[in-house]
């Protein structure tokens, strides 16, 4: 049981009492984030009353409303038996305490409001707590203005400056890319930003991870849109993150570069709201001008006496991503026979392969030779998308000659969709 005795050192007050908004545009519903600390217990049934909330157009919303969305206690979210309404006329809110809250103990609360349907800059509201509701009712806790402002109401968000940086720009490559830009408008709880104009990228429809400093912001996802090349950067609905105007946003996500160079892209960063603003943001990334090639490409045998019967395991990595049915061809393997047609491929990554064929020609000797074997090739064709600089290990094996003329002279090339 939570004690509500105060000590003589004990004056109610609160501690923490601040505010912020979602959205500062006109008429829109705005998801405004309250963080209180008091320092004495209150007990269930307390009401915590947030008034001069002037301007809302919102209409009044009863108990069994949804004006508030969420409730945090501590690190933990609470249940619905925190009870809410809303006077439009009197500009207030009322919660009804839903479960003991101890001294010093964060409470965070999401509600919903509509802001002005006129340009205003907001207000500061003040918030007590009384011990119960209705009549009868006494002050636990007096009146405090909180910190922050809620219910402004503007025509539209501006996007200050934005800059991109990417890490590669080597040809169907995988390319992380850092975007990070300043608005002059608070980002919280329902905000959507949207980068357009990333054209080219091989990365089709999908839900991108987005990490950085502020990736968490927007629930480490993103929507990707693969024609206009558009990110679309949400805050969950009902997150206690918030990001104050002017602050720096960083996220990174990755994005495959192009098939092949093109000119610069033209990234337009797009505020939220029905009036957006867009800022245009001056880079010369994406442009996929580097042609990809073989970062690892090495080959060994576990018996090098003639006739045996040899394995032969090859390593390769490229510094672009590989797509499912490029053809991988080695060639120029001298000293090594093998029948024409398929042939098996071992671990470990066989199952990257799809199909692997031995190609060889002979031919009738002079000499004591007899029959003489060209110099063979084996095309090996891709199951699944290699990743750039991640490692494609595999083995078959063959049976050395009789006779070699020389040392082997391995080549390795590739053919697909962008190399």
């Amino acid at each position: 049981m939570v004690s509500s005795v105060l000590g003589p050192d004990d004056i109610p007050g609160f501690l923490t009492a601040a505010v912020a908004e979602s959205s500062q545009l006109f008429g829109e519903e705005s998801v405004i984030l309250a963080v209180l600390q008091v320092n004495v217990a209150l007990q269930i049934g307390s009401v915590m009353e947030m008034v001069k909330l002037i301007g809302s157009s919102s209409s009044d919303i009863s108990e069994n409303g949804a004006v508030v969305s969420s409730v945090q206690q501590g690190a933990a979210a609470v249940g619905s038996e925190w009870k809410s309404k809303w006077d439009a006329g009197l500009g207030m809110l009322e919660v009804v305490v839903g479960s003991a809250v101890e001294k010093g103990q964060y409470i965070r609360m999401l509600f919903h409001l509509q802001n002005p349907l006129v340009l205003v800059p907001g207000v500061v509201p003040v918030v007590r707590v009384k011990s119960r509701p209705g009549a009868h009712q006494r002050d636990l806790v007096p009146a405090n203005g909180m910190s922050g402002t809620c219910l402004s109401s503007i025509v539209a968000g501006t996007v200050l400056s934005a800059s991109l940086k990417e890490k590669s720009s080597v040809q169907g490559s995988e390319n992380p890319i850092s975007l990070d830009f300043f608005l002059d408008f608070n980002i919280g709880a329902g905000t959507q930003v949207t980068l357009t104009g990333m054209l080219g990228s091989l990365t089709p429809d999908v839900f991108l991870r987005i990490a950085g400093p502020d990736g968490e912001l927007f629930g480490n996802n993103a929507t990707w849109h693969q024609v206009g090349g558009e990110l679309i950067l949400s805050v969950p609905p009902n997150t206690f993150l918030w990001k104050a105007a002017r602050e720096l946003i960083l996220v990174q996500f990755t994005i495959q570069n192009p098939p092949r160079a093109q000119l610069e892209v033209r990234p337009l960063l797009q505020s939220p709201g029905k009036m957006a603003q867009t800022f245009a943001i001056e880079t010369d990334i994406f442009r996929a001008e580097k042609f990809p090639s073989w970062i690892r490409h090495t080959i060994s045998q576990d018996c090098a006496a003639r006739t045996c019967f040899n394995t032969i395991t090859i390593t390769l990595a490229c510094d672009s991503s590989l797509p499912r049915l490029t053809q991988i061809t080695v060639s120029g393997i001298t000293g090594a026979k093998n029948d024409p047609g398929e042939i098996i491929i071992d671990e470990p990554d066989s199952h990257y392969v799809k199909d692997a064929i031995w190609l060889q020609e002979v031919k009738s000797g002079w000499d004591v030779i007899g029959i003489v074997y060209l110099p063979a090739s084996s095309v090996f064709t891709l199951n699944r998308v290699l990743h750039n600089e991640v490692n494609l290990v595999f083995s078959f094996s063959v049976t050395n000659l009789d006779f070699i003329s020389g040392d082997a002279k391995f080549f390795v090339s590739a053919a697909g969709n962008q190399t």
